[in-house]
């Protein structure tokens, strides 16, 4: 397992380089040679800057109870569980606030120019990844998914392998990125059973919250310019 994740490691870092270390650098003044690819110093990342948030009004924290939408293989149904798991979070609604800097010259390597358009492609990543899984979970999350309909953004504890994994954006098909998402699962949650059991979607639960204020899905969130 540990060679399987290592592996893994090593073309997510490929694939890095190969995709962001766009800059040629100089390693000095006069010299014609320049800084290794592999660096990170030549990643057009550095041309994004996202400042720390701070909250608007007196934002008192709730206390939510780990809530998961699971899809059943023998049934095709989705089975909605608690778990003995508490997460402190914000609450529904809560407006937080912070800057977002770009260094065109930096960070055009990317082919986005401005903030504006930043968030349009963060918008239209967002609506894919609820789109895969509204093919799974909607008829059931029909509430949670209406209420995600204006966001761009999935962010925290219960949505980091959807927001943080560009697998089902690059993977050729469906299937190809299930099996390897299952794999990568499998080989941090073995006991889990992902390799059997995750084969219509991976991760086959969904993290959803239940406050007073209603259900939702867990970290959906919408960032808007000022």
């Amino acid at each position: 397992m540990r060679d399987k994740n290592a592996a893994l490691s090593r073309l997510a870092q490929k694939l890095e380089v190969m995709l962001l270390h766009r800059l040629e650098i100089p390693k000095g003044e006069q010299g014609s040679d320049l800084l290794p690819q592999a660096g990170m110093n030549c990643s057009i990342m550095k041309g994004l800057s996202v400042s720390d948030a701070y909250g608007s009004g007196n934002i008192v924290p709730v206390v939510v109870q780990k809530r998961e939408a699971v899809y059943i293989n023998k049934t095709g149904q989705v089975k909605n569980k608690n778990l003995n798991l508490f997460r402190e979070c914000l609450p529904q609604g809560a407006k937080q606030h912070f800057s977002i800097t770009l260094d065109k010259a930096v960070f055009s390597g990317t082919g986005i120019q401005s903030v504006t358009e930043l968030l349009k492609r963060q918008q239209d990543f967002t609506e894919f990844v609820l789109s895969m899984n509204k093919n799974i979970f909607g008829a059931a999350l029909k509430h949670e998914f209406a209420g995600a309909a204006k966001a761009n953004l999935l962010l925290g504890s219960g949505s980091g392998f959807l927001s943080k994994t560009l697998l089902a954006a690059l993977a050729p098909d469906a299937k190809a990125y299930r099996a390897a998402a299952a794999l990568i699962l499998h080989n941090n949650f073995y006991k889990h059973a992902h390799l059997q059991l995750d084969r219509f979607t991976a991760p086959r639960a969904l993290q959803t919250v239940r406050t007073q204020k209603g259900a939702g899905l867990m970290g959906v969130c919408a960032v808007t310019e000022e």
